[in-house]
């Protein structure tokens, strides 16, 4: 299957960026093109993919990604989910600048945290077992605070990929919010590195998530 590959400036996308869709391995994306059946572009030494291809390639590496999912029991997705409702935090932000017109940056949050350290062991290892990168560390211990855990996910291939595997166990505006956040991160990782159309997008799902 062919490409129509459009305009090399706005509609094509970096092997690197697609690296990060599915892992960061060579291998993997290799293999997803091929299961996909795109035809890359190659632009001087580098190839690039139309962004128009990107659902496609998706799409394959969401069936590559079926058996890991798999392998982990429902019980424990569930568990991942309770916890994560009731003591994460979700949410999508910009930042302006001092005149609060120019957009500086986007952050994504997907935050879990707790004092309880065998909570906080046990979502790190489903995490790993997902396949889901994430930030793992501590805040010591003060007088005024007690010793805290805390787990981040912010790579965009990440926040799709623990998303989906929570979203049918959550529940309320934690459920919405974390549906709004997968959209947007899939959006994002086919928009490539335009800085300009990321913030365009990031802004209209802040708009939608405020809304909730």
């Amino acid at each position: 299957m062919g490409s129509n590959h459009g305009n090399y400036s706005r509609n094509m996308i970096s092997q690197r960026m697609l690296q990060c869709l599915v892992g960061g391995t060579l291998y993997k994306v290799k293999d997803a093109v091929c299961k996909a059946g795109v035809v890359p572009v190659k632009v001087g030494k580098h190839f690039r993919f139309n962004t128009a291809d990107v659902a496609l390639i998706r799409k394959a590496i969401t069936q590559e990604l079926q058996p890991v999912y798999k392998q982990i029991p429902e019980v424990d997705k569930a568990w991942l989910a309770g916890f994560f409702d009731g003591e994460g935090h979700i949410g999508l932000s910009v930042s302006y600048d001092k005149r609060g017109k120019n957009q500086q940056s986007f952050t994504a949050h997907w935050d879990l945290g707790n004092t309880d350290v065998a909570m906080m062991e046990r979502a790190h290892e489903i995490l790993v077992r997902l396949e889901i990168r994430h930030r793992y560390f501590t805040r010591e211990e003060t007088r005024t605070r007690k010793k805290f855990w805390r787990i981040q996910v912010s790579s965009y291939r990440d926040v799709a990929m623990v998303c989906r595997a929570t979203l049918h166990y959550l529940t309320g505006v934690k459920q919405r919010k974390a549906r709004l956040l997968e959209a947007w991160a899939l959006d994002m990782i086919a928009q490539g590195c335009h800085r300009g159309n990321k913030f365009d997008i990031t802004s209209s799902y802040v708009a939608k998530m405020k809304e909730l």
